[in-house]
């Protein structure tokens, strides 16, 4: 994997938070990832663990903005910041964020991700 194949993956999973479908997740992750999407929760594991944590939290969201920015690549681990807008149904739009590292295997596919992240109070 190199950096244009990390950057097509941020595209890709930037896509899938904007369709705001959990099972579009599922090709971008190996099937025992580990996502730390907190440092201080517990980590989701398993893409059947993404699929369910996603439809919940994306239940009642009318519209998702995802853009990122590259930072690094090297030796299989990708580093970015992103910025995330979610607008929930009947609420104002919340803006999130932060940074992601991301560890690849030959697929192309994350094993690990860890993200650190922070919410704009409104």
């Amino acid at each position: 994997m190199h950096r244009f194949d990390f950057e097509r993956w941020l595209d890709d999973w930037g896509r899938a938070w904007e369709a705001r479908d959990p099972d579009a997740f599922v090709p971008l992750l190996t099937p025992d990832v580990v996502w730390r999407r907190d440092p201080f929760a517990e980590p989701l594991e398993g893409t059947a663990a993404v699929v369910e944590t996603m439809a919940a939290g994306l239940s009642g969201v009318r519209e998702i903005a995802y853009a990122w920015e590259f930072v690094a690549f090297a030796d299989g681990r990708g580093v970015a910041h992103w910025e995330v807008t979610i607008s929930p149904d009947g609420a104002e739009p919340m803006l999130f964020d932060g940074v992601l590292v991301g560890d690849f295997d030959d697929q192309g596919r994350c094993h690990a991700l860890r993200e650190w992240w922070n919410r704009s109070e409104p």
